[in-house]
């Protein structure tokens, strides 16, 4: 619906259904930049994510607190370089082989110490892990 989009920040919408009317379509989006800000009614990220496999750069997920599950097409996204999660207490565990993303440079998990010991032994040594996370300005300077 939006090719050329690149950010997009979903922030505070109660009532939004992300996933609604779209889970058979194939999109064709070129994400770079995700944020999405709690969303309530979110139980699992939207299917047209996949649509981003070969752009998505930045993830962000926050205070989303019905989000159980990371798709397993985040293992698949090779340009992902940080994923960002804080205030989801739902999700008890990443994708099984997010050890495989060679790009990803920052995984930040905030406030689950076993899902960010879980997370350190599956992607290992390479990836570097926060507590902090970056505003979409400044990681949208980051991806210039």
């Amino acid at each position: 619906h939006f090719p050329a989009l690149e950010t997009l920040l979903v922030d505070n919408c109660d009532v939004l259904e992300l996933t609604e009317g779209y889970e058979d379509q194939n999109s064709n989006m070129r994400l770079k930049v995700l944020t999405i800000v709690s969303l309530p009614h979110l139980v699992t990220l939207p299917h047209w994510i996949q649509g981003s496999v070969n752009t998505l750069q930045y993830l962000s997920i926050s205070s989303c607190n019905n989000l159980v599950a990371l798709p397993q097409c985040l293992s698949s996204m090779n340009c992902l370089k940080t994923i960002c999660i804080t205030g989801c207490p739902n999700i008890m565990s990443l994708p099984n082989d997010i050890y495989r993303l060679n790009t990803l440079e920052r995984l930040e998990i905030d406030g689950y110490p076993e899902l960010l010991r879980k997370s350190q032994q599956e992607v290992g040594e390479s990836s570097h892990t926060h507590n902090t996370t970056d505003e979409p300005d400044e990681v949208e300077e980051e991806l210039e």
